[in-house]
C-alpha cells in the first residue's frame, strides 16, 4: 500500500504519528510538511475574530506568535520517508503536483489543518483523520475542553476526511476515561494518545487489506467549535470531569466479588443453554469487566479473548482467568487479524453514547468469522424502571443465598451508582431500534426469548451476518 503523511512543521502529533508508524514497519512513500508563516497566522487570527471575539483572537494568537519567534529547526523528516516536500501552503498547486505523482492509495493526516478537495481526490481509498472529539457532536477545535465544559464524554473519532470540517464518514470512535483527579491537560494528552493508536491501527489494517467500515454523518447534527476563550477556560478548571463516570464507578467496585461471580455463572449457563457453540469456537468477551464470564466460557471454547477499556478491570480479569491457558487479555482494542465465532457483549451497551452503537456494530461485524454471531445482552428499553432493576437484583441475590453480600453491596455501591447515572445517563434503546441499526450495519437481528441475565426488564439480541439463521 502506498500512503503519504501530511503534517505541519514541528507538530508534536505529526512527529509521534511518524514514530508509531515506524514501530510497525509502516513507511510512507512521502511526507508533506507545511511551514506556517506570519501571513497565514494573520489570516487565521482574522477568521477567529469573526467567528468568536477579537479578544479571543488576540489571546490565542499572541501565544502562537510567541512560538513563531522562537521557532525550532525542522525535524529530519527525510529519516521517515524517501520523499519530503516542505511548503507554505498545504493546499497549494505545488503540493497537489507532488502528491499527484505518487499514485497514492491513502493519505494520513497528522495535524495538517484543513485539506481541500483537490488533495482529497488523489488517494484511491481515502484520507484518514483522527479527530480528538466524538463526532458528530463535537466538530472543530478545542473539542476536548468544550466536551468537558458541557459534561459530555471525550474521545477520538477516526474518520475519512471530506470537503467539510470533520463531517466525513466515521470509521470508529473510542471514549476516553476521565478521572476525578484529572486536569484538562491530562485528559487532552490521553485523548491524543488514543487518537494516535486508532489512526496507526487503521493504517496497519488497511495495509493488510482489511476493509474499514464507513458510517455517514448527519451534517445537521452536532456543532462546530472554535478555540475556547480564556474566560471560559478558567471556569473549566473548576469543573470536575464527569465523562468517565461509569469507568470510575466500576473501578471502585471492590465489595461484591462473589455476587459478580455468581451473576456471571448464571449468564454463562443461560447463554450455553440458548446458544451452544462448538468447542473449536473463538470467543471475544468485549467489555469483559472482572473476567468472570470469560472464565465460565473458557472451558467450552478453543480460545477466549478479553478486552475492557479500563486498565484496572483488565488486571482483575487477568487474575480471574490466570488458570485458563486458552484465555488472553488484550491491553488495546487492536485485535489485529483475529476473527471470532462468537462476540459476547454483556451489560456493556448501556454505557455507549447514542451514536456509538452503529460504529461498534460495524467494527464487530468486520471481526466475525464466517458464520459468526454477536450476543448483545442486558440492553435497557426506554420503559424499564430503575426500581425494577433493584427488585430483580434483590430476587436474584436472595435466590442464590447471597443476601448478606447484597446488604454489603447496597451499603457500599448505590451512592456511586446513582451519581454515575446522573452524570452520564444510561443508553436506552428499543428492540426495534436495535434491529434497525443492525440491519443498517449488514447484520440480521433476532430477539432472545428472555434476557440472559437476572434483569427481567431488559432484553438480549442475537446478531448474525448475512441471511437469518
Amino acid at each position: 500500500m502506498r500512503f503519504a503523511v501530511l503534517t505541519r512543521e514541528n507538530s508534536r502529533f505529526g512527529l509521534k504519528l511518524l514514530g508509531k508508524l515506524r514501530e510497525l514497519a509502516l513507511t510512507p512513500v512521502a511526507i508533506g510538511v507545511e511551514r506556517v508563516t506570519w501571513r497565514a497566522r494573520w489570516r487565521m487570527a482574522r477568521l477567529l475574530a469573526r467567528k468568536t471575539t477579537f479578544a479571543n483572537a488576540v489571546w490565542h494568537n499572541a501565544r502562537i506568535w510567541s512560538r513563531l519567534l522562537r521557532r525550532q529547526p525542522a525535524p529530519p523528516y527525510a529519516d521517515w520517508a524517501p520523499q519530503v516536500l516542505t511548503t507554505t501552503d498545504m493546499n497549494g498547486p505545488e503540493m497537489e503536483r507532488f502528491l499527484a505523482g505518487l499514485d497514492l492509495d491513502l493519505l494520513v493526516l497528522g495535524q495538517s489543518g484543513i485539506i481541500r478537495s483537490p488533495l482529497l481526490k488523489l488517494p484511491r481509498i481515502g484520507t484518514l483523520n483522527a479527530h480528538p472529539g466524538l463526532l458528530p457532536s463535537f466538530r472543530g477545535v478545542d473539542v476536548v475542553r468544550w466536551s468537558l465544559y458541557q459534561h459530555q464524554p471525550v474521545g477520538p473519532t477516526l474518520h475519512f476526511a471530506d470537503e467539510g470540517i470533520d463531517t466525513g464518514d466515521i470509521i470508529r470512535s473510542q471514549q476516553a476515561a476521565v478521572h476525578s483527579n484529572d486536569t484538562t491537560e491530562t485528559v487532552e494528552q490521553r485523548v491524543e494518545e488514543l487518537s494516535l493508536n486508532v489512526l496507526v491501527e487503521c493504517v496497519a489494517q488497511i495495509a493488510r487489506g482489511v476493509t474499514q467500515p464507513r458510517m455517514p454523518q448527519d451534517r445537521a447534527a452536532g456543532k462546530q467549535y472554535y478555540l475556547m476563550p480564556p474566560w471560559v477556560s478558567c471556569r473549566l478548571k473548576r469543573i470536575r470531569p464527569t465523562t468517565g463516570a461509569w469507568q470510575e464507578d466500576w473501578e471502585g467496585l471492590e465489595g461484591p466479588e462473589k455476587l459478580l461471580r455468581v451473576q456471571a455463572q448464571r449468564f454463562a449457563r443461560n447463554l450455553l443453554r440458548w446458544l451452544p457453540f462448538a468447542s473449536t469456537s473463538r470467543v471475544l468477551d468485549f467489555g469483559c469487566g472482572c473476567g468472570h464470564v470469560a472464565r465460565e466460557l473458557a472451558s467450552h471454547a478453543a480460545r477466549v479473548t478479553l478486552w475492557d477499556p479500563s486498565a484496572m478491570m483488565r488486571d482483575r480479569a487477568r487474575r480471574a482467568v490466570s488458570d485458563c491457558p486458552n484465555a488472553e487479555v488484550l491491553d488495546t482494542a487492536n485485535f489485529g487479524d483475529r476473527r471470532f465465532d462468537l462476540i459476547v457483549v454483556n451489560s456493556v451497551a448501556q454505557y455507549f453514547q447514542p451514536d456509538e452503537l452503529r460504529a461498534r456494530l460495524d467494527d464487530w461485524r468486520a471481526r466475525l468469522a464466517a458464520g459468526g454471531r454477536i450476543v448483545l445482552s442486558d440492553l435497557i428499553p426506554p420503559s424499564n424502571a430503575f426500581v425494577r432493576d433493584v427488585w430483580d437484583l434483590a430476587r436474584f441475590a436472595i435466590g442464590e443465598h447471597l443476601f448478606l453480600d447484597l446488604i454489603r453491596y447496597l451499603f457500599r455501591y448505590p451512592f456511586r451508582y446513582v451519581r454515575a447515572r446522573h452524570q452520564q445517563p444510561l443508553l436506552r434503546v428499543s428492540p426495534q431500534h436495535v434491529i434497525q441499526v443492525a440491519e443498517a450495519a449488514g447484520l440480521h437481528a433476532a430477539l432472545a426469548p428472555h434476557n440472559l441475565t437476572h434483569f427481567r426488564g431488559r432484553f438480549t439480541v442475537l446478531l448474525t451476518s448475512g441471511a437469518p439463521p
